[in-house]
């Protein structure tokens, strides 16, 4: 194959942080507008038996938000007041001189009927049906530790850190959030004296309030030797502030 097309994902964590301008409205646009055409070409695609030439970016976080029944009950809320907001453009410009739009409003309503249908097909996870795709040989899927991919970065330039915390924000599994610790350790190794750890304390903006006991337990899964732990937690932060020796 002679192309390739590399879509890098890149959302932080906008659930649970209200709707506009900076909460789920974003990813639900995204949603629409980005992810379930994809999905619905890339499946046409497949249908035809035409393999697409593309790479797909899926981060933890965005991962993490797009499997979220939080993010279904916002999807399906966003759909219905985009879906209200056709009718009654429609309805406001008949008999005005701006009627001749009302054909636009129909093709976004029919659109938004469509794409709502497939999201509800796949019973409100996108993921999965990208990951058959994968599967099936369609596709490709790449994957990363962070938000960003930032490894090689990280692993090469000395003025580049990273906190492993808030892991009751990504873990699907819930306490005591065993299943992001390949996410930390991945981190670690890529550059283990640039990596510092924290609680997140006082936790702000989660869907739950996580045990600080069960966050500072896996600093011991995090750095499972006494060496690595004391780089983490006394070491790292010490060369990072300058902390008189």
């Amino acid at each position: 194959m002679d192309f390739v097309l590399a879509l890098h994902s890149h959302l932080p964590y906008v659930l649970n942080h209200g709707r506009w301008p900076h909460g789920s409205d974003w990813l639900c646009e995204a949603a629409i507008d980005t992810y379930l055409p994809l999905l619905e070409k890339l499946r046409e695609l497949a249908a035809e038996g035409t393999r697409a030439p593309v790479t797909i970016g899926f981060t933890p976080i965005l991962a993490n938000q797009l499997v979220s029944p939080t993010f279904v009950t916002e999807l399906e809320a966003y759909f219905t007041q985009r879906i209200t907001a056709c009718d009654e453009a429609a309805t406001t410009i008949r008999g005005t001189a701006d009627e001749h739009l009302i054909p636009l409003t129909d093709y976004w309503h029919e659109r938004l009927e469509r794409l709502r249908a497939l999201f509800r097909s796949v019973d409100g996870d996108l993921v999965a049906p990208f990951r058959a795709l994968e599967e099936a040989g369609h596709i490709e899927i790449i994957g990363g530790a962070a938000t960003h991919g930032f490894l090689p970065l990280l692993g090469r330039d000395e003025k580049c850190w990273v906190k492993i915390t808030g892991p009751e924000r990504l873990s699907r599994t819930g306490p005591p959030f065993h299943d992001v610790v390949p996410y930390a350790r991945a981190l670690i190794q890529t550059a283990p004296r640039r990596v510092l750890c924290g609680t997140d304390w006082p936790h702000p903006n989660v869907p739950f309030m996580p045990n600080d006991g069960d966050l500072m337990d896996l600093v011991a899964l995090y750095a499972p030797d006494e060496q690595g732990r004391t780089r983490l937690l006394v070491d790292n932060p010490a060369r990072l502030f300058r902390f008189p020796s």
